[in-house]
Formats: C-alpha cells, sequence, structure tokens
C-alpha cells in the first residue's frame, strides 16, 4: 500500500506519518502542499491521500477540487484541526471521502485505511 500524506505543519507530518507508520504502511510520501500532492499523483499511483487543507487560502481548497477531478477514484482523506470542524460540509463538497480530528492517532488513521483501501489492493 502506498500513501500521499500532506500537511503544511511538518511537526503534524512527521507525527502522522509516524502514526502511519505503526499502522503497518511502509510506503509514504510526505509532501507540504496540494501543489506538491499532484506533482506526486502525476508520477506515480497512491492507494489513499491524507490532506491538511488551509482553509484561509482559497488555493489550497482549489488545488483539493483539482485532485478529485483528476483523480475521482482515490480515498482522500481530510485531516482537520477541531477548530476547523464547520468546514467539513465544504470539504465533502470539495470531494474528501472522509475525515479525521487531527491530532491523528494511529487507531484512527488505520481505521480508515481499512474502511477504504482494503477492497482497492
Amino acid at each position: 500500500m502506498k500513501v500521499l500524506l500532506v500537511d503544511r505543519s511538518r511537526g503534524f507530518r512527521e507525527a502522522e506519518e509516524k502514526c502511519l507508520r505503526l499502522t503497518g504502511v511502509q510506503q509514504i510520501i510526505s509532501v507540504e502542499s496540494g501543489s506538491d500532492a499532484k506533482q506526486q499523483l502525476q508520477e506515480g499511483q497512491f492507494d489513499v491521500l491524507f490532506l491538511d487543507v488551509d482553509w484561509h487560502n482559497q488555493q489550497s481548497v482549489s488545488e483539493l477540487e483539482e485532485i478529485r477531478s483528476s483523480w475521482s477514484e482515490l480515498p482522500i482523506i481530510l485531516m482537520i484541526q477541531e477548530s476547523d470542524r464547520h468546514h467539513i460540509v465544504e470539504a465533502v463538497r470539495a470531494g474528501v471521502t472522509d475525515y479525521l480530528i487531527k491530532p491523528c492517532s494511529p487507531s484512527k488513521m488505520a481505521n480508515k485505511v481499512t474502511r477504504w483501501v482494503s477492497g482497492r489492493c
């Protein structure tokens, strides 16, 4: 299984990557932005995308929509902070498959991977 992890915060990225490794995922590509994610998606195939969106930056939301448009079958799991929870409906409309409230625990990330990827690999 190959996971693309996108988070603008280096600290969160490192913690989320560690959580994914604890669930048994070994192939993880971590990037900082939606534009970096699009480049990675063009270069390789991924089973799931864990994505942090900057709700104060319209470009970040547009990148989510572009990713969904170009990779319609890819499960996109939004990682969102409790303070941004009110954006979940907007995120679903933009194309996310599911969401997690940050900080993410290994068990919660494992549940999302199992739910959305198990039949695809």
